[in-house]
């Protein structure tokens, strides 16, 4: 049981984590943030910041990995709206 949770936790740290891939290839693509909402990616930034710390406190590998990924994609996204923003 203890490998199905694991492959379970595995599986949906992947798919969470690449559903940001899409939205980082077309801000830096279209050089817009037009449709973008920085206060849900700040928002995002201090949960996933949370869970990160939560996955370190568990020892937990997997949501420690993922998460760190998933807030460097966020960083990405919140530097990308700072930087178009202003052309």
């Amino acid at each position: 049981m203890n490998n199905l949770k694991n492959f379970i936790g595995m599986f949906a740290g992947i798919f969470t984590t690449i559903a940001f891939i899409p939205q980082i290839i077309l801000l830096y693509k279209n050089k817009s943030v037009k449709d973008l909402s920085l206060s849900t990616f700040i928002i995002l930034f201090i949960g996933e910041s949370l869970w990160l710390l939560y996955g370190t406190i568990e020892s937990d590998y997997y949501l420690k990995l993922y998460k760190s990924i998933l807030l460097f994609m966020i960083i990405l996204i919140i530097f990308g709206y700072f930087y178009y923003h202003q052309l």
